[in-house]
């Protein structure tokens, strides 16, 4: 498996990283299992590898969200997206 960047958009940052965190919105420590990466509006983002979509939806925590199940107990998931093809579902 070779992992790529999800945004081919120079203009990113990581805002959230992977560990212990302090959740905005809960307002308490608990562990982030993901990396958040900031983009402008209307950035194109990419699977990191081949897969399987698991899921694609709204949830009012996640947003417009698609998870992809990549094998091996490997699954990346993309949240706060505008929007998805109407193709991959």
């Amino acid at each position: 498996m070779a992992l790529v960047k999800p945004v081919s958009n120079e203009n990113w940052k990581i805002s959230s990283g992977y560990g212990w965190r302090w959740h905005p919105i809960l307002q308490k420590r608990l562990f982030h299992k993901g990396i958040d990466i900031n983009v402008p509006c209307g950035t194109n983002v990419y699977a990191v590898d081949d897969g399987i979509i698991k899921d694609v939806g709204y949830s009012p925590t996640k947003g417009v969200y698609i998870d992809i199940d990549h094998g091996n107990n490997l699954i990346s998931s993309y949240y706060h997206l505008e929007s998805y093809p109407n193709n991959i579902i």
